[in-house]
């Protein structure tokens, strides 16, 4: 009796929720019709960013999971935007923004066939060539995705080009810190894409996709995708397959730590270009100004020079490591330590920092196994002394110092 009780409560509850649910649907329907007559657009990113903030405080003083209720609240957004789709009389333009999500929601994602047969790979950028498009970058509306190590150093480095920068994160605080440490926007909303027209995601590879799925019914024509992520063949593929057709997309791999450097001048970024001539060019362009080598290549060249220049080369570190930790103690290897060790040892280090991105490069890049199968034959060629195998490797030596 006393769970029944219980039950009927909860019932009540439900329909109550419901009947609010409806008047707040048929307000957004009267919202609508304001701003059709007045000819405003119909994301209004600021007022939904302030409803989400609220909710979020609001939340955790009741003591209510913060982010499921966001969730909750999005689901309510989306069903409100779902019933202003609805309505028969509608402008153009709004039609347009109104049915653009829909559309590619119920449309299934492409098989995608990259050709890039047009573009010079290992082709270090010249001073020909390059399109300027400062009009573009000083007008644009940036959206960076993602609030670590990356996504700081895309806002440090876009600061003052733009007009405006957004960030975005899947956490609120990490977020709001960072947008204030740089005087940027900050958000948790995606619907704020509709407005961007350059929007960089700034997050793992193994996360591109999902996020991918989340921009794509809000992009508008002729915007600029950009992923910084470290393996390119099967990601920037699986990337396009879910991107709308009228977007230009390039992937770009920075060569270099972001958190530890001063200057850009002489550090090295790999951009790919994948769908559209300006997105590249422009890109390119802009690292090149300052100061950068610009190298451009193709998701297989690009992953298969990194399956030693990163592949092999971690698995080496890391394997030794693990040697030096499983023979000796920690005091006997600082005690005995060579300069070459220290070195080693503060490669190390900066190795442990990045030990997850390290994991997933391991992982993720296709060319690996071949890379990593022929760093333990040499190994093993190696621990055999012979007068053939030295003569091979001082030539080996001689070349690549």
């Amino acid at each position: 009796m006393i769970l029944k009780k219980i039950r009927n409560k909860i019932d009540i509850i439900d329909a109550e929720i419901l009947k609010l649910l409806k008047l707040r649907v048929e307000l957004a329907k009267e919202v609508y019709k304001v701003k059709r007559a007045l000819n405003r657009p119909l994301v209004d990113r600021q007022r939904e960013n302030e409803i989400l903030t609220r909710i979020r405080e609001e939340a955790s003083k009741i003591g209510m999971d913060p982010m499921l209720t966001l969730k909750i609240f999005k689901g309510i957004i989306r069903l409100c935007h779902e019933s202003q789709r609805k309505l028969t009389t509608v402008s153009p333009g709004h039609k347009e923004a109104l049915n653009r999500e829909a559309t590619l929601k119920t449309s299934p994602p492409q098989r995608v066939t990259l050709n890039l047969t047009t573009v010079k790979t290992s082709e270090t950028v010249g001073e020909d060539g390059l399109l300027k498009d400062s009009e573009f970058l000083r007008e644009a509306k940036l959206m960076v995705v993602g609030a670590g190590r990356i996504g700081k150093f895309i806002v440090k480095f876009f600061r003052g080009k733009v007009k405006e920068i957004t960030l975005i994160s899947r956490n609120p605080s990490k977020a709001e810190r960072l947008a204030k440490q740089f005087n940027v926007n900050y958000s948790i909303d995606y619907s704020y894409a509709s407005q961007a027209n350059l929007i960089i995601m700034a997050i793992p590879p193994h996360n591109l996709a999902e996020v991918a799925s989340r921009l794509r019914g809000f992009l508008k024509p002729g915007t600029i995708i950009v992923d910084t992520s470290s393996v390119k063949k099967g990601v920037v593929e699986s990337v396009l397959s879910i991107l709308p057709n009228h977007i230009e997309y390039v992937s770009i791999h920075p060569l270099f730590n972001p958190a530890r450097i001063r200057s850009f001048k002489g550090l090295t970024v790999v951009v790919i270009p994948v769908k559209g001539e300006r997105a590249w060019r422009l890109i390119a362009e802009v690292f090149k100004d300052a100061g950068l080598k610009v190298v451009i290549s193709k998701p297989e060249e690009h992953d298969r020079v990194m399956s030693v220049v990163q592949v092999a080369h971690h698995l080496a570190y890391l394997a030794y490591a693990l040697t030096a930790y499983e023979l000796l103690n920690p005091r006997e290897l600082h005690e005995y330590r060579t300069r070459i060790l220290q070195y080693t040892l503060t490669v190390l280090g900066k190795l442990k920092d990045n030990l997850e991105v390290i994991k997933t490069i391991q992982e993720l890049n296709t060319y690996g196994n071949e890379a990593k199968i022929k760093l333990l034959e040499n190994m093993k060629q190696l621990s055999r002394i012979s007068d053939e195998n030295w003569t091979r490797l001082r030539e080996a030596l001689s070349k690549l110092s």
